[in-house]
């Protein structure tokens, strides 16, 4: 009913999606480079660390297959961050079974460590900690079982001393970004609102309605219906109450429209105390009546205003697409449906081109 707007997740995806995917790719590429230097240098751990690397490329190139494909933060994330672990753990592990390079563990693994801040927008707190914690237990506890370092020795101490500052400020950091995520999204959400809505009666703007409708009209003019709408009497309850209530009566009377509309509907404040109602994927009938039944809706509401007691009741004309060439001879002929409902006594309902 107030037309698309973009979700969270999608917005975020949309953004770093690609370089996301890019960064997966880069890594793969990494972990398959270290593979042939280590061959280079010491050809006798060359079986084991192309083993273990090309399954931890693998893992992360099969990672960034689920990005253009979901719709959930949680499923992308868990998917992510799980083969990232078990990649952390390849990598490790063939690191311990060459001590030539050992010492550029670090290194290595500083790249996951920066990497998930990539993934910030759809980290909150506990997914960071645990990302991070479960990171830090995978690494020193494949370090043990390989007995590659003892807990509490020198070589654990400066593995630690050099890991653990930089995973820190990491989580930090993908915290922080996180929400600041968080706050541009509802930035945008506020800018999308106002330049989508009409703040008056949280209707959809004419330009905004225009677009939406005209993409539908592309796409399957046969499933649209409209219907025009204006209040009655509009004049006379400006003249006795004033300007203010008759913006409440405006805003009244879209509510009670909205209430009785789908999510696919599109209601649009076309101008002071009309409205257009674009009906999709609905029969003629069925649209007919749900339109009947705003008009109804409308005259058995009441608007309390201090101690006034106003009664409004609501004109409409109704159209359905009979091979019109264009949307404004639809919107024009629900206008002229309209115009027959004013002229017949207002409050009720005029029907044109219905087969």
């Amino acid at each position: 009913m107030m037309g698309s707007q973009v979700t969270y997740f999608t917005y975020h995806l949309d953004r770093i999606g690609p370089v996301l995917q890019r960064m997966i790719y880069f890594g793969a590429l990494i972990m398959l480079a270290f593979t042939w230097w280590e061959a280079w240098i010491d050809p006798n751990a060359f079986q084991s660390a192309m083993l273990l690397r090309s399954i931890g490329a693998s893992l992360l190139l099969l990672s960034s297959l689920v990005i253009p494909r979901t719709r959930s933060d949680t499923l992308l994330t868990a998917v992510i961050v799980s083969c990232a672990l078990c990649s952390i753990g390849c990598v490790t592990l063939s690191y311990c079974l060459s001590p030539h390079n050992k010492p550029f563990l670090v290194s290595a693994l500083s790249y996951y460590c920066v990497s998930v801040l990539v993934l910030a927008p759809f980290m909150n707190a506990s997914r960071v900690i645990f990302t991070y914690l479960a990171a830090f237990s995978i690494i020193n506890l494949t370090l043990h079982l390989t007995h590659s370092v003892n807990w509490g020795d020198k070589s654990w101490l400066s593995l630690n001393i050099h890991l653990l500052p930089l995973m820190t400020f990491s989580a930090i950091a993908c915290i922080r970004l996180h929400q600041s995520s968080k706050q541009q999204y509802r930035l945008y959400q506020d800018l999308h609102q106002q330049a989508t809505l009409a703040s008056l009666t949280r209707t959809l703007t004419r330009q905004h309605f225009a677009e939406i409708a005209n993409q539908l009209w592309t796409n399957a003019p046969k499933q649209l219906c409209v219907a025009m709408v204006d209040i009655d009497n509009f004049k006379r309850i400006n003249d006795t109450y004033g300007h203010l209530v008759g913006d409440k009566a405006i805003a009244h009377v879209a509510k009670t429209i909205r209430q009785d509309l789908r999510s696919e509907d599109l209601i649009c404040r076309w101008g002071g105390e009309e409205f257009v109602i674009l009906f999709q994927a609905l029969e003629q009938h069925q649209a007919q009546q749900v339109s009947e039944r705003i008009c109804h809706a409308v005259d058995n509401s009441v608007l309390t205003v201090d101690e006034h007691i106003i009664r409004i009741t609501i004109s409409m004309g109704f159209s359905a697409y009979r091979q019109q060439n264009t949307l404004s001879t639809l919107i024009d002929e629900a206008d002229q449906a309209l115009y027959r409902a004013k002229n017949n006594g207002k409050n009720q309902l005029m029907v044109m081109n219905v087969k």
